[in-house]
């Protein structure tokens, strides 16, 4: 809903994903099935073209022929270790402020086969030819597993592991031992150090457990908890702020969704906006709000309907510059956000980032983003 502000200008309190009608809310969840609205994808998706959804049935929203046909570029050789976390890396979006440092209109919509496609081209480098069995041990993320290598600390685990239960807990449990409940209150801890616990007397990164996660990760059903949890969990979350900066392609959300990954929610997008974003020193910030009539951050914030931090925090952030660019003031396109992002990169990163960059699975395509 547009906000007006002092000098008659308008702002918008953000962009929202546009649905699929007989879907309703963005986040709208389809009772608990096998398989669900995520279908197990085959390790193989080429960019779908979208047209009339099937109605739910018994292999899930979307029939396995449209994700079974799923793929990935290559991954060429590199000396880096191309999918560690980030000693940064965190998850909250929060009131802590950024540094202060001294584009075409979308014509598809973002549904769950053209994220699923995005995530499946991103996933390459983290989770390799393992896919949903990647297993990784990472001094203080614990244990890693699956198609995007969710870790233990960060809780992303601990959410798949309930969305496996929820569909299947018989076989989760035949899986993944008596003490599955265990494991699944261990890793829904509610701070860092908690879901870092040993759970029945042995760490997750021990060979038990590694051979239990492993066995796991070729279940269809678990699978599609991954992709359930990759879906709603991380990419669309962060789908509303990169929409609001201008970043609305398949290319620039699939680079997005990488420095997510591996720095979460809150840090990856604030490496975004550090390192590529247009309101990047005081002076910036301040054209920025005396442009569309506010005089600090706070009321910003207030006429917005954000928590009035007075911080530049991603939501902020992203409000900010989606209201900027409806006022007409030119901001970077999604182009300019590929170049500044390769451009600040280095190693590891540098080399994920360029792959995306050269992908011939991502077409570019414009999404849809905003509501009406």
């Amino acid at each position: 809903m547009p906000v007006g502000n002092t000098n008659g200008s308008m702002i918008n309190a953000g962009p929202s994903v546009k649905t699929d009608k007989r879907k309703g809310a963005a986040f709208a969840v389809a009772p608990a099935v096998a398989r669900g609205r995520y279908p197990m994808p085959i390790a193989s998706a080429a960019t779908q073209t979208l047209g009339s959804v099937d109605p739910p049935q018994a292999t899930g929203r979307y029939p396995s022929p449209v994700w079974a046909t799923a793929k990935a570029s290559s991954l060429a050789s590199s000396d880096d270790i191309l999918n560690l976390k980030e000693a940064d890396y965190q998850e909250e979006l929060g009131s802590s402020p950024l540094p202060q440092i001294a584009g075409q209109a979308g014509t598809t919509e973002v549904d769950n086969r053209e994220i699923y496609q995005i995530i499946r081209e991103v996933a390459l480098p983290h989770s390799g030819k393992d896919l949903y069995s990647a297993l990784q041990a990472q001094d203080g993320f614990g244990l890693c597993y699956g198609l995007v290598l969710f870790s233990q600390a960060s809780g992303h685990l601990g959410k798949v592991l309930e969305l496996m239960r929820s569909r299947d807990a018989s076989t989760f449990q035949q899986l993944l031992g008596s003490a599955s409940d265990e494991l699944v209150a261990t890793t829904t801890a509610s701070t860092w150090e908690e879901r870092l616990r040993p759970v029945q007397g042995d760490n997750l990164w021990s060979d038990k457990w590694q051979a239990r996660f492993k066995a796991a990760g070729d279940v269809p059903a678990f699978q599609a908890a991954q992709n359930e949890a990759a879906i709603e969990s991380q990419f669309r979350p962060m789908l509303n702020i990169a929409g609001q900066l201008g970043l609305d392609t398949d290319r620039t959300l699939a680079m997005a969704y990488d420095r997510v990954i591996t720095r979460g929610l809150g840090g990856g997008l604030r490496w975004i906006m550090e390192v590529a974003g247009p309101l990047r020193d005081l002076a910036q910030q301040s054209f920025a709000l005396n442009f569309l009539g506010f005089p600090n951050l706070r009321s910003f914030q207030n006429a917005a309907g954000l928590e009035t931090t007075g911080s530049l925090n991603p939501e902020t952030y992203g409000a900010i510059v989606a209201s900027l660019r409806q006022n007409g003031c030119p901001m970077p396109s999604a182009q300019d956000f590929t170049g500044r992002m390769i451009s600040a990169a280095s190693g590891a990163v540098r080399t994920r980032l360029l792959r995306l960059r050269d992908s011939t699975v991502l077409q570019d395509v414009h999404y849809v983003i905003d509501g009406d």
